[in-house]
């Protein structure tokens, strides 16, 4: 499905799509899933959005505030949005919040790798959690800035900071008790995404040290030790690997890479709006969520949805006597569960002789108009 002024969805990973009604909203910044089904994405200035079906529908759940730095979750009902200087956080799917206030200087990154045990770095400072970010414990690390920080399993993960004019590696087999640098190199910006999908495979997107300092993708084989270009200079933004072969890459101009084969060759799309993008989570193999600016949120999945889409099965004709006046609802058509794109009702407004199509999501009609509906003249009194 594609968010982007209209809705649109796919059935043939993305070669055609249809129109499907509108979604609006701001730059949408990151997003996670915490299911196939459940997830979060959000903005600085962009309410908090949450789906429980797969994306079909997202709900305001937090007021917009400026500073948003990242959405985090692990399952469906434990969730993080991570502000500079506050942490808000559900136990369960968003129906409460707390919020926990940080005493850092700004906050940069935060990781969870289940309900309880998650790390956080702001600008100078290292902490870790084991009570799901109810507090906080201060790690002693090496270095001077600290910006993005993943975690694999609880004992081993990495953060990328930087010392004076170089970028730093920093990495941990102990679960933050001690951290080693592992490298430092020459780069002119900071603050760029990481992410690591096992204990040897780590994907960065750095930038050159000359000229506009462009984007660029790299790789590293040996747990950070070593860094690779992987990819030529691009406006990269956001970038997640569901292990060490598969992994997706989005950016500027609504450029999209996906690879199969851990970086060896790569396919390219890009959205034909030209929308950037800003962030992408793969929750599993063959699926992806892609958000950015103008609200947009694009899903992809491997496997072509159930149901039967934009061809509704259709009901016996209706041939009951209609009142002189009123409406009667009659169910027509039924395409499984899918309230976008089914007809599944005929409402026959008597008054105004027309007949209206729609669909039904829990009995209650979510759009007035769009996809597959239709107002229908009908003579009076037939």
């Amino acid at each position: 499905w594609i968010y982007a002024g209209e809705l649109r969805q796919t059935q043939d990973a993305g070669a055609h799509w249809s129109v499907l009604p509108a979604v609006s909203g701001t730059a949408l910044e990151s997003i996670r899933m915490g299911s196939l089904t459940t997830g979060w994405t959000g903005g600085s200035y962009s309410s908090l959005l949450k789906t429980t079906n797969g994306g079909r529908s997202w709900l305001d759940q937090v007021d917009p505030l400026p500073d948003l730095v990242t959405v985090e979750a692990v399952d469906e009902h434990h969730g993080w949005i991570l502000y500079r200087q506050s942490l808000h956080r559900t136990t369960d799917g968003g129906q409460h919040w707390d919020i926990v206030a940080l005493a850092v200087d700004q906050a940069t990154d935060v990781d969870f790798v289940d309900r309880d045990r998650g790390w956080l770095v702001s600008m100078s400072q290292v902490f870790s959690t084991v009570d799901g970010g109810l507090t906080w414990v201060p790690q002693t690390a090496p270095g001077q800035f600290y910006f993005d920080v993943d975690f694999v399993d609880a004992q081993h993960g990495w953060i990328m900071g930087k010392v004076g004019s170089y970028r730093q590696w920093l990495a941990t087999d102990n679960g933050g008790l001690t951290w080693t640098e592992l490298n430092r190199e020459s780069s002119a910006l900071s603050g760029s995404p990481m992410d690591f999908s096992d204990l040897e495979h780590g994907w960065a997107i750095d930038h050159t040290p000359w000229g506009d300092y462009v984007p660029f993708l790299k790789r590293t084989n040996d747990g950070g030790a070593h860094w690779q270009m992987a990819w030529g200079i691009g406006q990269h933004r956001g970038i997640d690997f569901v292990d060490g072969l598969e992994g997706w890459v989005v950016g500027e101009d609504g450029k999209i890479l996906y690879t199969r084969d851990g970086g060896v060759t790569w396919s390219q799309a890009q959205h034909e709006l030209h929308t950037a993008f800003r962030d992408v989570h793969a929750p599993a193999p063959g699926v992806a969520w892609l958000v950015g600016d103008n609200g947009l949120i694009v899903h992809y999945s491997a496997q072509e949805p159930s149901g039967c889409w934009a061809t509704p099965t259709p009901l016996p004709v209706y041939t009951g006597s209609p009142p002189s006046s009123g409406a009667v609802d009659r169910q027509v058509a039924h395409c499984m569960d899918d309230a976008y794109v089914r007809v599944d009702t005929q409402t026959l407004l008597v008054d105004e002789a027309f007949v209206r199509t729609g669909a039904r999501d829990g009995g209650q009609i979510p759009y007035q108009a769009g996809f597959l509906f239709r107002d229908i003249r009908i003579p009076q009194g037939a």
